[in-house]
């Protein structure tokens, strides 16, 4: 920014560093007012969603001098490679046809209507950069081509709509009330902003879910720890979809993408809930004992997994067996929303039956409870509710 503006200052050109066609695109609207709400139900009014301001006047000549100046004076920080402002053509304009400029507002509209119905700001029609009602400008709208790519990561897309923000800012705030109420949009701003929203939303959504997860195996395990190896282990499961999508097949994260995450969720759990389920059952203390290990918490661990496994192994692995098989006809549709969530579900499902029959069995054969589904409301307390209380100070009076 700082070499772009002793260019200007030494009337060289700068070098910019991004490619024309490749380059970020500013609209910056004057004398349009926004009333965007969504309705709950049914689609949104457009033609209700906006409206011309009325205190907007470009023929004031105040108004004419604050939009000549944030054409012309826009900070450097800003990058601005190229723009198509019509008031400064107009000036040029104006003053070879030997009046002065800002015109006064009793000429402006007649020369304005002159200038727009045949002359270019660069290569566009100067019609087509106003909005014209009953022979007056009631607003318009600058470009200006930004030497920063339009393909940029959404955090650095919002950095340089900052910027431009503070820009539109100090406008507002120095500008007569002609020329007030300026907004800039771009379409980067819309995908960069979606993306964001996008993303935080999905971490904020998942935290939730997994709690909420942890609050249901809770429920079935009534085991703490037993609980929590499940999350992580569906934790785990949703960092490996999550890499399979982003890494190995490259998708950009989108609304597709988001939904898979969100939605598998429950089923990335499923087996995991079943192995751990299994292992909290009460008949797994009669499975035989591996000889070697005596009798201490590695043996009831070594009860336990194995009478998880032996029970539902075979049930959870046809099970994946059936939905992955199942799920290999999407792979070969041409629709791209059905061929990713064949993807999606294949790949869910070999990741959660690899983690319930490899790490979790694993996980609970080292640091498994012994005693699990032994839910507690006082420490002390190992029976009843009311035997709890009657063991309560005091409870005998």
């Amino acid at each position: 920014a700082a070499d772009a503006a002793v260019s200007r200052l030494l009337g060289v050109e700068p070098q910019w560093e991004v490619a024309e066609d490749q380059r970020l695109l500013v609209q910056v609207v004057f004398g349009i007012g926004l009333d965007i709400t969504s309705p709950l139900l049914g689609q949104m009014d457009l033609d209700a969603s906006w409206s011309f301001n009325a205190a907007h006047e470009v023929g004031e000549p105040w108004a004419q001098r604050n939009m000549y100046t944030f054409c012309t004076e826009l900070p450097p920080e800003l990058r601005v490679a190229k723009r198509r402002c019509w008031i400064e053509e107009f000036s040029k304009w104006v003053q070879g046809e030997g009046e002065r400029f800002p015109v006064p507002k009793s000429k402006f509209h007649g020369l304005v209507m002159r200038y727009i119905e045949g002359n270019l700001v660069d290569v566009y029609p100067a019609g087509s950069l106003v909005w014209e009602r009953d022979g007056q400008v009631k607003a318009s709208f600058f470009e200006f081509q930004v030497d920063v790519s339009k393909t940029i990561a959404p955090e650095s897309a919002l950095e340089v709509m900052r910027l431009w923000d503070n820009a539109v800012a100090a406008h507002n705030a120095k500008a007569s009330r002609f020329a007030r109420d300026v907004w800039h949009t771009s379409d980067l701003w819309g995908r960069a902003e979606s993306q964001s929203h996008l993303i935080s939303g999905t971490i904020s959504t998942l935290l939730v879910l997994f709690l909420v997860a942890f609050l249901g195996m809770l429920v079935f395990t009534r085991d703490a720890p037993l609980a929590m190896t499940v999350v992580m282990s569906t934790f785990s499961v949703v960092c490996g979809l999550a890499f399979f999508m982003t890494v190995v097949q490259g998708w950009a994260v989108g609304p597709i993408e988001v939904i898979a995450l969100i939605v598998f969720v429950g089923y990335a759990a499923t087996y995991s809930l079943h192995i751990a389920h299994s292992y909290g059952n009460a008949e797994a203390l009669k499975e035989p004992r591996l000889a070697g290990l005596g009798g201490g918490a590695g043996a009831v661990r070594w009860q336990r997994t194995r009478f998880s496994l032996k029970m539902l192994g075979s049930a959870t692995f046809g099970s994946a067996l059936t939905t992955a098989g199942s799920s290999m006809f999407l792979l070969f549709c041409q629709v791209i929303v059905f061929n990713r969530l064949g993807g999606v579900i294949l790949t869910i499902t070999l990741i959660s039956i690899f983690v319930a029959l490899g790490p979790l069995p694993a996980t609970l054969l080292a640091l498994g409870p012994t005693r699990p589904g032994r839910l507690r409301l006082l420490p002390s307390c190992r029976r009843t509710l009311g035997e709890c209380c009657e063991e309560l100070p005091g409870a005998a009076d």
